[in-house]
């Protein structure tokens, strides 16, 4: 079997912010547990710029890069910290990558949070 590192994932979990970090690992430490034939990647997502095309950020990743990490066709789930949309003005528009991000992301307007959120 190729390196894990290298190998096609299942799926891809990724992550950003240092509390989503640690859920994501021990999710993916329990999918390794009880599914071992699954092949699990985890992307720990440093500077969510990086996610839209590079011509829409100058930290934006190539197609090339962004596809090594998050695969052309696997689902990605993405661990945020709060209430956010992420990527779905930026890269969720460029074709390439709708497919990669669409398990974590989705072109629907969020649903605001329960009214108890804030209290």
């Amino acid at each position: 079997m190729p390196d894990g590192a290298r190998a096609v994932p299942d799926v891809v979990l990724a992550c950003a912010g240092d509390i989503p970090t640690q859920e994501t690992l021990a999710a993916a430490w329990l999918l390794q547990e009880h599914l071992p034939g699954l092949v699990v990647r985890v992307v720990n997502v440093m500077d969510a710029m990086v996610l839209p095309p590079r011509d829409a950020h100058p930290h934006g990743l190539s197609s090339e890069k962004f596809e090594e990490l998050f695969t052309a066709d696997r689902e990605v789930i993405m661990a945020w910290h709060g209430y956010a949309r992420p990527c779905t003005n930026s890269c969720m528009e460029d074709p390439a990558r709708n497919g990669s991000m669409s398990a974590a992301t989705t072109n629907k307007e969020p649903q605001p949070p329960p009214s108890t959120w804030w209290s």
